[in-house]
């Protein structure tokens, strides 16, 4: 799950020693709840101070609530149609300055990541590609990554030269849900959900957070066993160099002597083993007579 913080910081607060920390939160309480519409609690806001200045931060719960804040609160004219009182925050001709808290984690536009390799595939993602091929795309290299036995993670809005582009996640939860989660699930044998894990990371151009732009990662880790293949709808995909490949029916049948073949070795390996402990122990029970 995605570790992001949707932050948004508000500067330039009153210096005056007649408005307390608790004032001001209740005045911000007011103009989000009020004002903007955006549901928050009294306890996610903080009220702080550098160099004798005070600040607040605000946590909301997703970047749609930051955006709104940031475009709502952007210049005195958008702020003037709320009827809000801003000297409850600010100074007289002081203007407050409203700015988005990167998260810990994100992606820079045309950052380059790496070149394909057989645990990264990458996916430009534009256009209409999340409704028609992110299902697909999904079951054929989850399933592949499965059965090459390696963690691999499939990168979703980074183009064939490895450069950070950007998909559109307008609804994040629904793509996790409909588009990624729903396709696991048909993957057979069944895939737990601590086998793999999904990831929403914004994208920043010019030090700001696009919205709803995000490089999706769906990472699948490594199986330490792997008793039978996985399959997709009745297709068995494994994971090449820079693609992903369909078994033919001759490398099914290779896997499953590759496979006997290792069994095997292992029921020899446990017969030894059993000998030498029997031996061992007929030892110690003789030196005793």
């Amino acid at each position: 799950m995605s570790t992001t913080n949707h932050k948004v910081i508000i500067r330039n607060l009153t210096k005056s020693k007649s408005i307390s920390d608790s004032n001001l939160k209740d005045s911000l309480f007011e103009l989000l709840n009020m004002c903007i519409k955006i549901s928050t609690l009294r306890n996610c806001i903080k009220i702080k101070k550098e160099k004798k200045q005070r600040y607040a931060v605000i946590l909301l719960r997703n970047p749609n609530e930051v955006f709104e804040v940031l475009d709502r609160l952007k210049n005195r004219r958008s702020r003037n149609t709320f009827g809000f009182d801003f000297q409850s925050l600010a100074d007289k001709d002081v203007d407050i300055d409203v700015e988005m808290e990167l998260p810990e984690r994100y992606y820079r536009k045309g950052q380059y990541i790496d070149r394909e390799t057989r645990q990264m595939e990458f996916k430009l993602g534009g256009g209409d590609y999340v409704r028609k091929y992110l299902k697909e795309d999904v079951l054929k290299y989850v399933c592949g990554y499965l059965n090459g036995r390696s963690t691999g993670t499939l990168f979703i809005g980074v183009n064939d030269d490895g450069h950070v582009v950007g998909v559109n996640c307008e609804e994040e939860d629904k793509i996790r849900r409909e588009y990624i989660d729903q396709s696991i699930r048909a993957i057979k044998p069944p895939v737990d959900n601590i086998e793999y894990n999904v990831e929403f990371i914004p994208v920043e151009v010019n030090g700001k957070l696009r919205a709803n732009c995000k490089v999706i990662e769906i990472i699948v880790f490594k199986k330490k066993q792997l008793n039978r293949l996985f399959d997709s709808k009745g297709h068995v995909y494994m994971r090449r160099e820079g693609s992903v490949s369909d078994f033919t029916a001759a490398e099914v049948q290779d896997w499953i002597f590759q496979i006997k073949d290792m069994l095997l070795v292992s029921i020899a390996r446990m017969k030894i083993k059993f000998a030498e402990f029997t031996l061992t122990k007929a030892s110690e029970i003789s030196n005793h007579l």
